[in-house]
């Protein structure tokens, strides 16, 4: 037989239509569930704090076609729990079409009480149909639930879910072909997922275990030694370090010696230089030739070594390279005072320069030559006595002509020269002059 709906009534033709017949039709397009704004449903459950009651917030839902609204908060009372069981209740919107009742509500569905409580079982008949909104756990001997035992359940399509289009079809089909499509070419040459991710595991595995040839084979470049044979051992000869004979008066020399063990290996120990000084000119090299050979009390010998290559090496390794990338030059032979005083002249812009002029007298006079000619020069002095300090007056003159004097500090900014003269005008040698300059 065939069935159209929805149409108008004409004088000698009425059209009459059920609930049913509205509640079909929405329910052959709609499924049943949580109406949404933005994917975030309504209708959430909270615990009123200090109480056995829950509140289940505004919302809509669409059950079997059929429409229902909370337009505001409405709290529902859980019945007190028993003095030694816990019981886990649900918070359900139940539809029920029976004739007696044909309506929509919030309602609680509780539980049974017991020492491994389980939460009650929906009702979805020919008559009634719920849906979950949350769980609680109903502690016993209790006057009040907690927020922490509540369990939201709106979004488990099972137990509520969200109303989507009955038109498209469901992910989970989607998903249920994908899965089989991969099941089918496992074994058809192709490589899934799960056998990258293993072969890679693998490689990584074999790449760890790897190790190089004992004898033979020559290897460039930077190596990292794992575990090497540097620590300290009680097998094999054991040799005490060589004697190296300085001399009080001439350090630099170092007697080189060859030390025999019993198995036939020599071991030569040679250096340059007196190992202490870290100086381009005044450096130690300390060499040993042999198999398997051994240092006593050598415990964390390697560590130490790692250690000072990464602070020592590889530190004024990247200070140079700053440098020269700055326009500078350097190189790792510079002591570490000569990269100090290379790092301060570096151009950055403005060029600065600093100095002392030490202690003058009288009407003295020292030129400086700062190398470029400032916008800005600071002169200061500083003088200590027993009595009270003199007041000083002192000069700056450029190669200019100008001259200006104060009596506690310069500034200025001013057409200066690269050659300056400094004057004190003071006979009293207790104290000094500094300058700065800017370009």
């Amino acid at each position: 037989m065939e069935k159209y709906k929805f149409f108008n009534s004409a004088p000698d033709d009425p059209r009459t239509y059920e609930a049913s017949d509205f509640a079909e039709y929405f329910g052959s397009v709609l499924s049943t569930g949580l109406l949404h704004t933005d994917h975030v449903p309504g209708m959430e459950v909270s615990v009123a704090a200090g109480t056995l009651n829950t509140v289940v917030s505004a919302g809509k839902a669409i059950m079997l076609g059929r429409l229902y609204e909370n337009t505001s908060d409405l709290t529902l009372t859980h019945s007190i729990p028993e003095a030694t069981l816990n019981r886990i209740d649900r918070i359900v919107l139940r539809l029920d079409l029976r004739n007696s009742a044909r309506n929509i509500h919030l309602a609680i569905k509780e539980g049974a009480a017991g020492a491994t409580p389980v939460p009650p079982e929906l009702t979805r008949d020919n008559f009634i149909y719920e849906l979950s909104l949350a769980q609680i756990l109903v502690r016993a001997n209790t006057s009040q639930l907690q927020q922490a035992d509540l369990v939201d359940e709106r979004l488990y399509e099972d137990l509520c879910g969200i109303v989507y289009s009955l038109i498209s079809i469901p992910t989970e089909q989607f998903q249920r072909q994908w899965d089989e499509f991969i099941g089918g070419i496992e074994d058809e040459g192709f490589a899934t997922t799960g056998y990258v991710n293993e072969q890679v595991a693998v490689t990584e595995t074999n790449a760890k275990n790897a190790s190089l040839s004992r004898t033979g084979g020559t290897v460039n470049g930077v190596v990292t030694v794992n575990n090497p044979n540097l620590l300290g051992s009680t097998a094999g000869s054991i040799v005490d370090g060589i004697t190296t004979n300085f001399s009080t008066g001439n350090q630099s020399k170092l007697v080189t010696r060859a030390m025999r063990v019993s198995n036939g290996n020599t071991w030569t120990s040679e250096a340059i230089e007196l190992a202490r000084y870290v100086d381009a000119t005044q450096q130690a090299t300390l060499r040993f030739e042999g198999d398997e050979i051994r240092f006593k009390n050598a415990d964390n010998t390697w560590t130490s070594l790692r250690e000072l290559k990464q602070s020592g090496v590889n530190a004024k390794q990247g200070i140079v390279d700053a440098i020269n990338a700055m326009g500078g030059s350097a190189s790792t032979g510079d002591i570490w005072s000569t990269l100090h005083t290379k790092i301060r002249g570096l151009y950055t812009g403005k060029k600065y320069v600093e100095g002392s002029l030490g202690t003058l007298s009288g009407n003295g006079y020292k030129s400086i030559y700062i190398g470029f000619v400032p916008s800005v020069v600071i002169v200061s002095s500083r003088y200590y006595d027993t009595a009270n300090p003199l007041s000083l007056i002192y000069a700056i003159k450029s190669n200019k002509g100008t001259e200006e004097y104060d009596s506690n500090g310069y500034l200025r900014l001013g057409n200066f020269g690269t050659s300056m003269t400094v004057s004190n005008h003071v006979s009293n040698p207790h104290y000094d002059v500094t300058w700065q300059a800017w370009e």
